[in-house]
């Protein structure tokens, strides 16, 4: 008995939303490579010899164009915080303390 083609149908998920529109460097990526600039004070071109250590290619000009296209996108966040932030008469953050006197627009550094 010979058997003939059998068609299944093949569901697939749809592609998650990226934070880089047609981006492929995933949130986890991202957020990585940004925490370990930022937060970390690990330059691009050192992650990009750790990350061939694992046999993973990233020039330092994707991941820069990463971080230049993640600012844009974070700028909108960035502008709020700064608002709320700057509503309030005292600041605190790394242990310095910004004071905003009502008549002057400037910021004074204690």
């Amino acid at each position: 008995m010979k058997k003939k083609g059998i068609s299944n149908q093949i569901k697939q998920a749809p592609v998650p939303n990226s934070f880089i529109p047609k981006g492929y460097a995933t949130d986890n990526l991202l957020s990585q490579i940004i925490t370990s600039k930022y937060q970390y004070g690990l330059p691009l071109y050192r992650q990009e010899t750790m990350f061939k250590q694992y046999s993973i290619e990233l020039s330092r000009k994707t991941t820069t164009d990463w971080m230049k296209k993640s600012a844009d996108i974070l700028q909108v966040l960035y502008d709020r915080i700064r608002q709320q932030l700057l509503k309030h008469s005292v600041i605190h953050a790394d242990e310095r303390v910004k004071i905003r006197k009502k008549k002057q627009s400037s910021a004074i550094t204690v």
